[in-house]
């Protein structure tokens, strides 16, 4: 399996289904060919994986927040939810595609770590790994999650830069999961062939900003390429080989707040695929001066769970400020549309990364007047706004 994004307590616990009732028919296993994808709803721990039949069969497995990545965990060929809650730095799996308690679970991880899944060793099953974007610096594990802190990772080394988010797959099909990165700000997609530190075996350009990348073995070749989901257009596009060019297929279904997985599900039945571009409001606060003498605090952005911000848009004067509310971890409000395009230090505003129940504010002051500054989240890609300041 293919994965796409805080120390605490280890006390042992089981993620409870979110609902006690699974949506659409129960899961079948069927035969094992190519990848397929799954997209999950992290606001609600909600599952929609598809089958080689484009068929989808939805369960409930999580809580709302935690970070999705699926894996073949026990070696039978079938790939199977996980998640990552970053909170606590706790991961769960599940051995089966339906709705129930958690099969296995360990700590592992620190806040704002990212999490992907792979053979990192060839052993014929799938393992935890995490990114950390604060290092630029995989952590990947090569033994089994039983409940225990998994320590320290058998497998570290430095790939990347600040504001690339990674993926992982085996892209030259030798039976050992390496790693790749995606940055958001220019589609710009590359990895390595090797679990070690240097430069990239391969690199081209795929997708959007704003896209979510992930891979699979999409021909059932045995070799893993790039697929993308978009989510302004809840349509997913997969490429055969690891180079720049347009999608060999595409794939419209989703939501537009939800989060790619991949892999053999082994899945038949199911009930066609529905979408929706629109699952929230985004609105557009204006403020006179004659309401809100400088300075003044516009307090209504909040940080949600599902990786936005709410409202996206905030129209203000200058002299105003604007405060951001942290409702879950963890995030970033940095300003540009990238990462660091002026390099760490140079963005107008960054607060650093920042957990719930954490507040960041900025004043916008009158050489401001009459701009419009984008921002975003360096962790969750898509997590953007703008602050227009009147003139």
């Amino acid at each position: 399996m293919k994965g796409w994004l805080k120390i605490g307590s280890v006390a042992a616990f089981i993620v409870l289904a979110a609902l006690a009732i699974a949506i659409g028919p129960t899961a079948a296993v069927g035969p094992i060919g190519r990848d397929t994808i799954g997209l999950v709803d992290v606001d609600t721990g909600e599952w929609h994986l598809t089958s080689e039949d484009d068929l989808v069969t939805t369960f409930f497995f999580g809580n709302p927040g935690d970070l999705p990545v699926a894996g073949d965990w026990s070696g039978n060929g079938i790939t199977t939810p996980g998640l990552y809650r970053q909170s606590d730095g706790f991961w769960y799996g599940r051995n089966s595609n339906t709705q129930g308690n958690a099969d296995f679970s360990c700590f592992a991880g620190d806040p704002s770590d990212i999490p992907i899944s792979g053979d990192f060793d060839n052993d014929g099953d799938d393992d935890l790994g995490l990114y950390r974007p604060s290092e630029q610096k995989f952590y990947l594990f090569t033994v089994s999650c039983t409940g225990a802190p998994m320590g320290a990772a058998q497998i570290s080394f430095l790939f990347g830069d600040p504001g690339d988010l990674p993926y992982s797959g085996d892209f030259d099909g030798d039976g050992i999961t390496e790693v790749g990165l995606f940055r958001p700000t220019t589609g710009f997609v590359y990895y390595r062939d090797t679990l070690t530190t240097g430069n990239a075996t391969n690199s081209f350009f795929w997708g959007d900003p704003g896209d979510r990348v992930f891979s699979g073995d999409w021909t059932a070749d045995g070799t893993d390429t790039p697929g993308l989901y978009r989510p302004d257009a809840v349509m997913s596009f997969f490429r055969n080989t690891n180079d720049a060019g347009n999608a060999d297929s595409t794939f419209l279904f989703g939501r537009e707040l939800w989060h790619p997985v991949s892999g053999k599900f082994g899945l038949v039945g199911g009930v066609p695929p529905t979408t929706s571009t629109s699952t929230t409001t985004t609105t557009t606060t204006t403020l006179p001066t004659a309401n809100c003498p400088a300075p003044c605090t516009v307090d209504n952005v909040t940080l949600s769970g599902s990786n936005f911000f709410s409202p996206k848009n905030i129209t203000i004067n200058a002299g105003q400020s604007v405060t951001w509310n942290w409702g879950s971890s963890a995030h970033t409000v940095t300003s540009g549309t990238g990462s660091w395009p002026n390099g760490p230090g140079g963005e107008k505003f960054n607060s650093g990364i920042q957990m719930a129940g954490s507040t960041f504010s900025y004043t916008f002051t009158a050489s401001d007047a009459g701009k419009t500054f984008a921002y975003f989240c360096q962790i969750h890609v898509g997590q953007t706004g703008t602050v227009k300041v009147l003139p």
